[in-house]
């Protein structure tokens, strides 16, 4: 699928292994537990590994211990080694073995959220957002109940920056409106839809994600349909003056897309201000995350 990025920057990438699991009280029940009994020592071998600075003995000392104990903590690490050093096909292979054998035992399938998360940003990487969506819903499923932890509210802005920072293609929304309904839930896609400053004028930047979006439609939705364009504003002015302009911003969305549709569906406008915002930081990257236009197909 074809992203254009409109936008360049470096992302840090924060080590899901160091921040989750690292705790000696966690990593000793994960290798005492594991179903395979030659596993049982190997949770001294492990930590020695992950204080390792050097990634190449890191790497080899991980890759040692795979030898007489196949675990699904291992392959992680090993995935994050490779997501590292660029090597995405030997961390996706690496990802694979982590959640075949995490699905195979009750006391490690805590472990799946994380492992979804890591495929995510590796799709991030490969500028695939629907995958990476796809697998943050994953991850995000396993705290249905409960309060989303850090490093998945953290993952969740990545993408919502690599969202704000591209014109999304329609096989690339099509895929996200498709991906709701696959999980049950009303096919929803967030886009960042820019105008002139302080105005409801699309850019040419803005025209083109709306064509797309136009394209996306078409594909995905039947005349039964309605869509429900919702504008989002940042934080930025005053309440009152944010829910007129988001609102005037969705009306100005609807007539561009109603150009391309020809009035085949039936499309409604709301404007939500900046009453949901996605992050609550005052940085100009919060900003542009938080400026979108929400599509919702029912």
């Amino acid at each position: 699928m074809q992203i254009k990025k409109r936008h360049d920057q470096n992302r840090q990438w924060l080590p899901l292994s160091r921040i989750v699991i690292l705790s000696v009280a966690l990593i000793m029940p994960l290798f005492a537990l594991a179903s395979d009994k030659s596993c049982e020592n190997a949770s001294a071998a492990y930590s020695s590994a992950m204080k390792e600075q050097n990634l190449t003995s890191q790497l080899n000392q991980l890759q040692a211990i795979n030898q007489y104990c196949s675990h699904p903590l291992v392959y992680f690490a090993i995935a994050e080694i490779y997501v590292n050093s660029e090597q995405l096909d030997k961390a996706k292979d690496a990802l694979r073995e982590s959640r075949k054998l995490a699905k195979q035992s009750l006391n490690q399938q805590q472990m799946l959220p994380m492992i979804a998360a890591l495929q995510s940003k590796v799709a991030i990487k490969e500028d695939n957002l629907c995958l990476a969506k796809a697998h943050y819903n994953q991850a995000a499923m396993g705290y249905a109940d409960k309060e989303l932890p850090k490093w998945l509210v953290e993952l969740d802005l990545e993408i919502e920056t690599f969202r704000s920072e591209h014109v999304l293609s329609a096989d690339e929304i099509r895929c996200q409106l498709e991906g709701s309904k696959a999980i049950g839930v009303v096919a929803r896609v967030s886009l960042s839809v820019p105008f002139d400053y302080d105005s409801a004028t699309l850019t040419q930047a803005g025209l083109t994600q709306v064509a797309e979006l136009a394209n996306a439609v078409q594909l995905s939705a039947s005349s039964k349909d309605s869509v429900t364009l919702i504008g989002h504003t940042d934080s930025q002015g005053e309440v009152d003056y944010n829910l007129v302009l988001s609102l005037k911003r969705a009306q100005a969305v609807k007539g561009e897309l109603i150009k391309h549709l020809n009035d085949l569906y039936q499309i409604n406008v709301l404007g939500k201000g900046e009453s949901q915002l996605v992050s609550h930081e005052s940085t100009e990257q919060a900003h542009r995350i938080n400026r979108r236009v929400e599509v919702v197909i029912d």
